[in-house]
């Protein structure tokens, strides 16, 4: 769910996910036109665990954005990402994605522990 915040930046809520697992986030964003039709993340990433593999300009003036997305740690998560104007060097978004991490349920049937009977 992407929702507009008051500063003109994205909150994304993405749910439920699992602690240690990789997910693929597609979102879209709604029509910035400061932003322009090229738009890139911005270089060095604002956290490790989210970065932007695609970004692509939709034929209604919105933004299809394609994350990778590591859930590190349960609880409720958020990362942030930076999304800059090819060409404005003044003009960017944030984006933050809020996330609630599980952690893993153990599964004693892919154990290879041998009980005693």
């Amino acid at each position: 769910m992407v929702t507009p915040e008051a500063d003109g930046n994205f909150l994304v809520k993405v749910g439920f996910l699992k602690a240690q697992h990789r997910y693929e986030l597609v979102f879209v964003l709604p029509e910035v036109p400061a932003l322009g039709k090229a738009v890139c993340p911005a270089p060095v990433p604002s956290s490790p665990h989210l970065r932007a593999t695609d970004i692509t300009s939709l034929p209604d003036g919105g933004l299809r954005v394609t994350c990778e997305y590591t859930a590190q740690q349960e609880g409720v998560l958020s990362e942030e990402l930076l999304l800059l104007s090819e060409a404005s060097d003044l003009v960017c978004v944030r984006v933050k994605v809020h996330a609630r991490v599980m952690e893993l349920e153990y599964d004693s049937e892919q154990s290879d522990w041998q009980g005693f009977d």
